[in-house]
């Protein structure tokens, strides 16, 4: 007489999880994309970036259309990776090319910001338009922004009018510390003000509930390095004000050693992210002869950060 046991879901968990490592060893990129993605968020088996970007980074290389995208928001966010928007770009157009919606929207972004391509508002209506066409539903928010602009259709940069064309070839073939510019933040609509550590440190207060004030006026290292190390983990999924505060504590050397470039870098990504006071922190920063020289000269060495900056 057999005996049958029923199966249980943890059986079944376990039982999946080996076939698709048996199939990621063999050399699936949709197993080894799979296997990355579960690794990243802790489904079915402990949280490991580590792990996830391996995996990622496997599958990418075999061409496979959404492993290179999400190897791109590795690189974007600086997860396992060296942060870098210049890869990330590559990895999100290589993706966008091949009709991926969420893609083709990041590529139409960045044409919008003037940040990691040279800003092109009828490429980002381009790319937009595709990526809602595409199914993905964030881009109309997009467009309609590009409306208001006064931008109603768009072209791809091959179909672009060959004044246009000549002009991005003669900036293609310049020095590069020509090409040094800030992400455009139109402050016609704004009054510029001064903004104090104390509004900083309270917007991160107010965002991650840590006594931000307290711990920087104690000066203790220990709970400073901790509270340094929350503000991290926020602004690695998004919190404008960590951002902002990162960036005025790496201006100043609260913390952490003095770079007027990374704090440059925080403030562009908590003003992307609708942050109200990184762009006057960024104007600030910019004034100074200094920093603009750190700029050009960070962008003629092909610094990545620099070049973002």
């Amino acid at each position: 007489m057999r005996i049958f046991f029923p199966q249980t879901n943890t059986t079944y968990a376990l039982q999946e999880r080996f076939e698709l490592k048996r199939r990621a060893n063999a050399g699936d990129p949709s197993a080894m994309l799979q296997l990355g993605l579960r690794y990243l968020v802790g489904y079915a088996m402990e949280a490991d970036t580590t792990q996830a970007f391996y995996w990622i980074h496997r599958s990418a290389m075999t061409g496979h259309v959404g492993a290179r995208f999400n190897l791109g928001v590795f690189y974007h966010y600086g997860w396992r990776a060296p942060w870098n928007p210049f890869v990330a770009y590559e990895h999100f157009l290589y993706a966008a090319e091949r009709d991926m919606p969420i893609a083709q929207y990041a590529v139409g972004v960045a044409y919008a910001e003037n940040l990691v391509v040279p800003k092109d508002l009828e490429v980002a209506y381009y790319w937009l338009e595709k990526a809602k066409a595409g199914g993905y539903e964030q881009a109309q928010n997009a467009l309609d922004h590009l409306h208001k602009q006064g931008v109603t259709s768009g072209a791809p940069p091959e179909a672009r009018s060959d004044d246009a064309t000549d002009e991005r070839g003669r900036e293609s073939r310049a020095d590069p510390a020509s090409k040094v510019k800030l992400a455009y933040i139109d402050y016609s609509e704004r009054t510029p003000r001064e903004v104090g550590d104390a509004e900083v440190v309270k917007g991160a207060e107010e965002e991650l509930d840590v006594p931000l004030a307290e711990i920087v006026r104690e000066g203790n290292d220990d709970r400073l390095d901790s509270a340094i190390a929350r503000l991290e983990a926020a602004a690695a999924v998004g919190a404008p004000e960590a951002l902002t505060a990162l960036g005025r504590f790496s201006e100043t050397g609260t913390g952490v050693e003095r770079d007027p470039l990374k704090a440059a870098e925080y403030y562009l990504r908590a003003y992307r992210l609708g942050s109200t006071t990184a762009p006057f922190l960024l104007w600030d920063l910019k004034e100074a002869p200094a920093f603009m020289r750190l700029v050009r000269n960070g962008s003629v060495a092909d610094d990545p950060l620099a070049k973002y900056v």
